[in-house]
């Protein structure tokens, strides 16, 4: 290949990352959260390829936001896209706690820059979207991503060092999952959402999820004084809302995908990976605390999800990547006309 022509495909792939949907951040979101569960089962080779992957989309939108800054500045003035442009700071926490295994100061590094933009993201959000007024038509789902994503940080960040980060992250979490959870529900019952948003609804997931593993991950050291029935119950409470929630986002999913693809279904990918976190951590719970019965009949559970939320992240995945690349592919010489296509028939062409 010539230094022109290396330069000029160079110079495409910049000018391309410039269409990046949001969408695909959050389903590359969605496929770092389903590795790390492909590598707790044991297939490290699945996490780093995953991984690597996960990587070129997140330096695809680094790209975006730096030499496509207009382009980035007009799709995160829109409400949706906005909310969930959080999917960049946590799948940058998610990053920074895989390269901290690898190298623990570039991943400490990394993992400080993720919470560092969601909080500045959370302040930017809240004051163009909530403290001038909240609108019933614009409170949808999608918000979830900004406010609990948050969260992501004590998920993916035990690791890290950071003591009183984390404990002011799961004290907002206490704060501000049951407002959203609770405001949303009261909102949707009030007015339902609009068809073409109706996978969004599977965002429900995440917050309760990343509640769950937070408070697992957190009890121990924030609460060391409540009485372990106390706590328990708060474990197994949270979890049964969680698996509730997750069966009925299973019976809704021939609904989700019946339709023809759109963008929307990347709504399905971390919410579904983190609920399958969740799940996991939860089957170790009960393994810890004596009940390994109701462990093993878990464990089952969550070989299920993981079948289901691996085939989802394929489909989404597939159906955002194909595009991409068919965008690159010269374009196929014309079909014959009939007339040439008699002639090559008698050797005349």
């Amino acid at each position: 290949m010539r230094q022109g022509e290396n330069y000029g495909m160079k110079k495409g792939i910049i000018q391309r990352c410039a269409l990046l949907p949001v969408n695909v951040i959050a389903t590359a979101l969605g496929f770092a959260t389903l590795a790390n569960m492909w590598g707790a089962a044991g297939f490290n080779g699945v996490r780093d390829v995953s991984f690597a992957v996960v990587s070129l989309v997140w330096l695809a939108a680094i790209v975006k936001m730096s030499v496509h800054f207009p382009t980035f500045k007009a799709d995160y003035l829109l409400l949706v896209p906005s909310s969930l442009y959080a999917t960049f700071s946590m799948l940058t926490m998610v990053l920074g706690g895989f390269v901290f295994e690898l190298v623990p100061a570039a991943g400490r590094a990394l993992w400080l820059a993720g919470v560092a933009l969601h909080t500045l993201h959370l302040i930017i959000f809240t004051s163009r979207f909530v403290i001038k007024g909240v609108i019933l038509d614009t409170f949808l789902p999608t918000w979830f991503v900004t406010y609990a994503g948050y969260m992501v940080a004590i998920v993916s960040g035990m690791p890290m060092g950071f003591p009183l980060v984390l404990q002011w992250v799961m004290l907002y979490g206490f704060v501000v999952y049951p407002i959203i959870l609770v405001g949303m529900l009261v909102r949707l019952y009030k007015k339902p959402l609009p068809v073409i948003l109706k996978p969004t609804g599977a965002i429900f997931l995440a917050p309760s999820s990343l509640f769950f593993v937070s408070y697992l991950n957190m009890s121990p050291s924030m609460l060391p004084n409540l009485a372990p029935q106390i706590d328990d119950a708060i474990v197994v409470g949270i979890y049964i809302i969680l698996f509730i929630t997750i069966i009925r986002v299973a019976t809704l999913l021939p609904s989700y995908l019946r339709d023809p693809f759109g963008p929307g279904l990347a709504a399905l990918t971390f919410p579904t990976a983190i609920a399958l976190v969740a799940t996991f951590r939860m089957v170790g719970y009960l393994e810890m605390s004596g009940r390994g019965e109701l462990a093993g009949l878990l464990q089952q559970f969550f070989g299920i999800q993981l079948y289901i939320t691996t085939a989802i992240m394929v489909y989404v995945g597939y159906n955002f990547l194909f595009p991409f690349l068919d965008s690159y592919r010269p374009p196929k010489p014309p079909a014959p006309s009939n007339y040439d296509a008699a002639k090559l028939e008698q050797g005349g062409l």
